[in-house]
């Protein structure tokens, strides 16, 4: 009985904790926006994907990405947008750059990205990690790197088609500016 006791007093104790954490993030978040809005950034989309956000500001051809715990704003404008590439388990499994269609995953969904990223390695049915990693010319940090997911986990899970979909969806916008230069 004390057993159980111990047992529920520390999933409440876990519980409260992440939902003290997601506050904490929702705040951080609203507070980078109106960062964003105080310097005349116009939100035109945002895409949430992992632990990053990528904001679009399609009337000034400008955008920004908020990754973890990120407090500073840096903005980009389209120009600066060298590359995209989502990866999996280490791989790339998708690569944008400017006036190209993204490879297999991008363009067919999940079972595009595996055909596309197998290359006569042995195929997994589990996948670790999944990243959108952006690279941008800014000498003080070239490379944006967003966790979509960091855990292995089955590709035929609802937690890997969800952020997969949300990694293809921030990789098919970062294609959009790209092709907006």
């Amino acid at each position: 009985m004390i057993f159980l006791v111990i047992v529920v007093v520390l999933l409440l104790f876990i519980i409260i904790g992440a939902v003290n954490q997601t506050k904490n993030e929702n705040k951080a978040n609203e507070e980078f926006e109106d960062e964003l809005k105080q310097l005349n950034f116009i939100i035109s989309k945002k895409v949430v994907a992992g632990d990053g956000i990528l904001f679009v500001d399609d009337e000034n051809k400008q955008w920004t990405i908020k990754t973890g715990k990120d407090s500073q704003i840096k903005i980009y404008k389209y120009s600066d947008l060298n590359e995209s590439e989502v990866y999996q388990d280490g791989e790339s499994i998708a690569k944008g750059r400017a006036g190209s269609a993204l490879a297999g995953g991008i363009l067919f969904g999940p079972v595009g990205a595996i055909v596309g990223g197998s290359r006569s390695k042995k195929i997994s049915n589990k996948c670790r990690v999944l990243q959108v990693r952006i690279r941008v010319n800014d000498l003080s940090n070239p490379e944006r790197v967003v966790n979509c997911l960091s855990l292995a986990v089955k590709k035929d899970s609802t937690l890997y088609k969800n952020a997969f979909e949300a990694a293809r969806n921030m990789a098919a916008t970062l294609s959009y500016i790209q092709n907006q230069v």
